[in-house]
Formats: structure tokens, sequence, C-alpha cells
């Protein structure tokens, strides 16, 4: 494996981690502010009401959500930047976009 298909697919896992991370967090904070709001939990009497755990929590979970469902991104097998274009060397040779891809680094897979 060479170096760059090694940086790509660890770029792309660790997008993953970082979007479940998000997703989490968000899900947490959303049943923190509903379990006060239900009366199951007091809130800190010092802390942030439970609105502002809420609207921030949905934030998380929007973009947790967002990075878990993006495209994997692999230049090394012909991927095209959104905001660059065709710059940067793309070739049209390594583009196979009907074959399935890895969720997790991208590459594709066999069968």
């Amino acid at each position: 494996m060479t170096f760059e298909r090694f940086w790509y697919a660890s770029y792309n896992v660790g997008w993953r981690i970082v979007g479940i991370g998000f997703t989490l967090t968000g899900l947490a904070g959303v049943w923190s502010a509903s379990s006060v709001w239900l009366g199951l939990a007091k809130s800190a009497a010092d802390g942030d009401g439970p609105g502002t755990v809420f609207v921030v929590s949905l934030v998380a979970l929007l973009m947790g959500v967002l990075m878990l469902r993006r495209r994997p991104y692999r230049p090394d097998l012909g991927d095209v930047s959104w905001w660059a274009g065709l710059a940067g060397g793309y070739d049209d040779s390594r583009v196979r976009r009907a074959e399935p891809r890895s969720w997790w680094t991208g590459t594709y897979r066999d069968g």
C-alpha cells in the first residue's frame, strides 16, 4: 500500500470516527435535555438550561449525520474535489463510478 492510498483511507476512516462521535454526543445531549423537560432528572443550578443544551445537541447531531452520510473522498482512485474541479491531475482512466465502494475507506469492493 502506497502512502497516498494509506493517507486517503485513513482520512476517510477519521471522518467516520469523528462523525460517530458527533452523533453520539448529539444523541446524549438531546436525551439529557429531554429528561430534564420530562422531569426524569434535575438540571444543575449553575449550568445552561435544557433549551440551550437541546439546541447545541441538535447542531452536533446534524453535523454528525452529515459527516456519516458524506461520500468517501479518494483522489488516488480518480475522485474529483467538489471545490477544485478537474485541477490537480485528474485522470479519467481511474474513475469507476458504478462500482460499490467501502463506506469506511472508500476502496472498491470485490465482487
